[in-house]
């Protein structure tokens, strides 16, 4: 390497250094490296779901850890958005891309809020895969319904379904 080359580089790393700081990025995404960044990624099981996280981080070792950003007034973590977290991570777990396909999804991510307060990033426990499985079938029977309005159809019942879903589940009521 060159002693230009040199100087470029450890002037690019001090700057990364400066960002993340700044970022107050976790300390475990600082040794990650972005594998995707607002791609595309489609699965057919265990439902049909397409989606685009905001990025998709390879851990240092070999798993995947799914990242969302969201601007808000004040940092707060809804129930949508640890649902929408938790399907792209169904999506990660079993799709067939290459560029993820067979690795493992960590079991939690983070939404990055965008606040007048400045950058946060909140770690979120995710929802397993059978609970964005049952609110894609709520979601499917809530559409069902209201391309037939004169079908009855037989919508899941919120006791059916994780409590934590509950609320969630009110939305396609």
């Amino acid at each position: 390497m060159s002693f230009i080359n040199a100087i470029r580089r450890g002037i690019w790393e001090c700057r990364r250094q400066f960002w993340m700081q700044d970022e107050r990025m976790p300390h475990e995404l600082r040794n990650a490296t972005v594998l995707l960044s607002e791609q595309l990624l489609t699965t057919a099981t265990p439902v049909p779901l397409v989606g685009a996280p905001d990025q998709v981080y390879l851990m240092p070792e070999g798993d995947l850890l799914v990242i969302d950003s969201k601007k808000r007034t004040r940092p707060r973590i809804t129930e949508a958005d640890r649902l929408q977290l938790s399907g792209y991570r169904v999506i990660l777990a079993n799709t067939k891309d290459p560029r993820v396909a067979g690795r493992s999804v960590r079991d939690y991510g983070y939404v990055r809020m965008v606040t007048p307060f400045g950058i946060q990033y909140k770690h979120v426990n995710l929802f397993g895969e059978s609970v964005v499985t049952a609110a894609w079938n709520a979601y499917q029977c809530h559409k069902a319904s209201h391309r037939n309005p004169g079908i009855e159809v037989t919508k899941p019942h919120a006791s059916d379904m994780p409590t934590i879903l509950a609320d969630a589940a009110t939305f396609f009521a």
